[in-house]
């Protein structure tokens, strides 16, 4: 079980960009244990999260495995962890998008192509 679960729900909830989402899930599987991560299935261990797809990637496994799996002796801490990862995802995706980069500026970008 990951202690302080409603106040990482309630972080998650007023994060206000992906780096601080991310922050937040770092920190929330940061507390596990070397028995808790054994304790795991294999595929479901944390695993490095660096971003949004890290954390989509990783709900869709949990997810996956959470719909399945009937022979974890304690499914809690499971359980917990994929509704760290199902908040932060809906929260990833509440979150404003970036400006577009015009397209002059991607151009502006691009390298000239010049012939000799």
């Amino acid at each position: 079980m990951i202690l302080g679960l409603r106040g990482i729900l309630a972080a998650l909830d007023d994060a206000e960009t992906e780096r601080e989402i991310v922050e937040i899930v770092r920190d929330s599987f940061a507390q596990l244990t070397s028995a808790d991560v054994t304790a795991l299935p294999e595929d479901c261990r944390p695993g490095r999260i660096r971003d949004s797809h890290d954390i989509a990637e990783y709900a869709l496994r949990l997810g996956r495995r959470r719909l399945v799996e009937d022979t974890l002796s304690d499914p809690a801490l499971l359980y917990d962890m994929f509704e760290i990862l199902q908040r932060a995802s809906t929260r990833l995706a509440r979150l404003p998008a970036p400006p577009a980069q015009s397209a002059v500026a991607r151009d502006s970008d691009a390298p000239l192509n010049r012939r000799s």
